[in-house]
Formats: structure tokens, C-alpha cells, sequence
């Protein structure tokens, strides 16, 4: 039995109980012999997300999506945005492309970060830049854009032209989210069943957007690209939802607790978080991570998230730690 706790990884580990694991994995030998079909799947999440099925792109999670939509922007000569710090996935594939991005970044203030909002829109609007992504809750900070930035983003979007990536890995822990319509403008919008539902291990991510970024997001998807067992268990899981709902409400009361435990401690500075993990500035960052992985329990040095200098800054001495279970905390 694996004895470790893994909150290095964002993973929700202790989201999916047993009743539910009974009620989403019931394989047929068909759904173990045959190619997958996606029909039903694409069904569930156009019914889940509110978006018609013509304008969602199934993928073998949402890192798939990333670099898809990332290889787009290259076969189109986009100028590409981002918002740091943001998830590392968008640093080492956009190295992995060989392409370049400019940057704006996040600002410390007190309990959290505040995002680069006045230089964003100043570089849309005087169009420099094509594309910007945006990790919404974001990870690493754990913070999000309010209501009213974030419609002054999408206003701006669609007013200049220019296409929005929103990485919405987090969104179903944010209280404040609201679904956005997707098949209005350019918009491609990430998802994952890892985070929300507990269900890292089958890959399960598909991008929203309108039917244009559909077509071209298909072109450059392989054929089945997710297996069938992971196909049936995301169909059952969404046919759940009410019951992954009740078990994320309780994975927030944790991250609440978790958060108000954390700032007893003097030497801790731990910073408000609406995702699933919290992050930590402390000077002994990097031997409180040594030592807890020496015991098993497995969390991330905030830096090792980037590969940006200034970004490094930003998250130098902290630690990014997943919420616990109960039992864990304990």
C-alpha cells in the first residue's frame, strides 16, 4: 500500500471515495475490445458545461489542449501573451515548440496577487500582442481575477480580435465561476476532470470554443485520442456530478481549515487560495520540502514551478502544498 501523501501535484487524491469509484468503473469487455466512441462523452460534457457538442474538443487531458492550441497559434504566426507565474506546462511546451512569448506578471499584495490587468489590456488594445492565456484560478498564486477584470479582459478580447486561452483546471473550486459562452468569440476555454472530479489517472480534458477553434483544434487532435475505460468512467462521473459537487464543498471547508492552521504558524506567510492547494512564502522553504519528502509526504518548492527569472522571484522561498485529507491533516 502506497503510504505516501502526494500534494505536490495538485491531484484532489482524496476527492473520489469508495461508493463512488463503485459507480463510475463498471467496464463491459466491449468498452476493453473496441475503439472508443465519444459521442456520449461529448453529450455529458455539452450538458455539464452548457456548450453545444459541435464546439467541444475532446483530449487526452488538458496538457493535450495546450499544446494544440499552442502548435495553432504557430501555424498562424500569433503573437503569444501570458500572465506569470502561471501553470509550468505553458513554459516547458512552449520551449518544447520552439517558440517565444512576452510576459506580464502578477503582483504580491499582502494575502495575495493581483493580476498584471492594466498591462495586459494595454498590449491588446495597441495590438502587440494576438493570444493571451490565462490560468483562471491560477496555479501556482492560487488567486483568480475578480468578476469585473475578468469581463474587462473578455471585452477587450473581443473588441481587438485577439484569441483567449482561459485555463480553467481550478474553476469548479472558485465560488465566483460562472460558465462563459464559449462559441461567442474567440475563446478556447481548458478544462479537466483531474482537479474537479479527482480523476487525474484517466487523462480526461476537452477544450470549449467556438466552431471555427473546434475545426482547427480537431485537424491537429489524434484518432482516439482517450482510451474507452477512461471514456466510461468520465461518462459516469459527469452522470454524478451532484455527488462530486457535495465531495468538492467538502474539499473548500478543508482548504479553509487547512489555510487558518497554516498561519498559526509564526514563520509562515500563506496566502489566500480559491484552487485546491495552498501556497506558502517561508524562508526555510526549501528544507521544510527536503525533510517532508524524507517522511512521504511529497509538496513542491514554489520556484521549480517556473522557468522565468522574474517569475522565480515572484515564487522564491514558497511552497505550493495540496489540501490534505482529514485523516492526512491529522
Amino acid at each position: 500500500m502506497d503510504r505516501r501523501i502526494p500534494l505536490n501535484l495538485n491531484e484532489s487524491y482524496w476527492l473520489l471515495t469508495e461508493e463512488l469509484k463503485s459507480k463510475i468503473t463498471d467496464f463491459s469487455l466491449r468498452d476493453l475490445s473496441t475503439y472508443p466512441s465519444y459521442e456520449e462523452l461529448r453529450s455529458a460534457i455539452a450538458d455539464y458545461s452548457c456548450t453545444p457538442p459541435e464546439c467541444i474538443t475532446l483530449t487526452n487531458g488538458s496538457d493535450a489542449a495546450i499544446r494544440i492550441v499552442f502548435e495553432i497559434c504557430a501555424s498562424q504566426q500569433l503573437r503569444i501573451l501570458i500572465p506569470l507565474p502561471t501553470f509550468s506546462g505553458y513554459e516547458l511546451i512552449l520551449r518544447s515548440l520552439g517558440l517565444q512569448a512576452q510576459y506580464t506578471y502578477y503582483v504580491e499584495q499582502g494575502s495575495s496577487f493581483a493580476f498584471p490587468l492594466t498591462e495586459t489590456i494595454a498590449l491588446m488594445e495597441e495590438k502587440k500582442v494576438d493570444a493571451v492565456f490565462i490560468s483562471q484560478p491560477n496555479n501556482p498564486l492560487g488567486c483568480a481575477l475578480t468578476k469585473a477584470e475578468f469581463v474587462t479582459l473578455l471585452e477587450s478580447a473581443k473588441r481587438t480580435g485577439i484569441l483567449l486561452v482561459i485555463d480553467e483546471a481550478y474553476a469548479e473550486f472558485y465560488p465566483m465561476h460562472e460558465n462563459i459562452a464559449a462559441d461567442t468569440q474567440d475563446i478556447v476555454i481548458l478544462r479537466t476532470l483531474s482537479k474537479s472530479f479527482g480523476l487525474a489517472g484517466i487523462r480526461i480534458g476537452y477544450a470549449l470554443s467556438n466552431t471555427r477553434y473546434a475545426e482547427l483544434l480537431e485537424q491537429k487532435t489524434l484518432p482516439w485520442p482517450i482510451s474507452g475505460m477512461s471514456t466510461r468512467t468520465a461518462i459516469a462521473a459527469l452522470s454524478h456530478k451532484d455527488e462530486f459537487s457535495q465531495r468538492r464543498s467538502v474539499l473548500v471547508e478543508e482548504r479553509k481549515t487547512f489555510i487558518e492552521e497554516l498561519r498559526k504558524i509564526e514563520e509562515f506567510h500563506v496566502y489566500d487560495s480559491v484552487a485546491n492547494f495552498a501556497l506558502i512564502r517561508t524562508p526555510k522553504a526549501h528544507a521544510i520540502a527536503s525533510h517532508l519528502t524524507s517522511t512521504g509526504i511529497q509538496i513542491a518548492v514554489g520556484e521549480s514551478k517556473t522557468l522565468d527569472p522574474r517569475s522565480k522571484s515572484i515564487l522564491e522561498n514558497t511552497l505550493r502544498v495540496g489540501i490534505p485529507s482529514p485523516e492526512d491533516r491529522e
